[in-house]
């Protein structure tokens, strides 16, 4: 945690975030981290994520339904957002402006604002099944 002061209950967090895949709430990284420490408020959770995400330590996803995700993993990934359970999960692909910028090489015209996320309505897509849809649309392959 080298972009804020210390404190164990940032170090909690931290570790909390690292040890899942979930993309938790607030409300659940206090669930989590207060089991180990009791006098922890959710308070002080929301305050040192909200730090640790402007310091640039950990993510904070808005997914539009006003409640933020946390993630530790701060290198530029996509994400994706299942209407229905609302479930938020990680996909291995190239970020969306490495993929517009590889689009723009392979396409005459430059593609600003021409790519939009795929949200998925009843199961989270393979980055498979993602090039697959994109293929049948015509789209060049990468």
């Amino acid at each position: 945690m080298a972009g804020v002061k210390h404190s164990k209950q940032r170090e909690m967090i931290v570790e909390y975030l690292k040890s899942t895949k979930d993309h938790p709430t607030a409300e659940t990284v206090y669930m989590n981290v207060r089991s180990a420490n009791p006098k922890l408020s959710l308070g002080t959770v929301y305050r040192n994520l909200k730090l640790l995400s402007e310091a640039g330590e950990i993510q904070r996803l808005s997914c539009g339904d006003g409640i933020d995700r946390f993630d530790a993993t701060v290198e530029p990934h996509c994400h994706f957002l299942c209407k229905k359970c609302a479930g938020v999960q990680d996909v291995e692909m190239m970020p969306l402006d490495e993929l517009e910028a590889k689009a723009a090489e392979k396409l005459e015209f430059i593609t600003e604002d021409r790519l939009e996320r795929i949200e998925a309505e009843r199961s989270l897509p393979t980055p498979e099944d993602i090039m697959a849809m994109a293929k049948s649309y015509g789209a060049p392959e990468l």
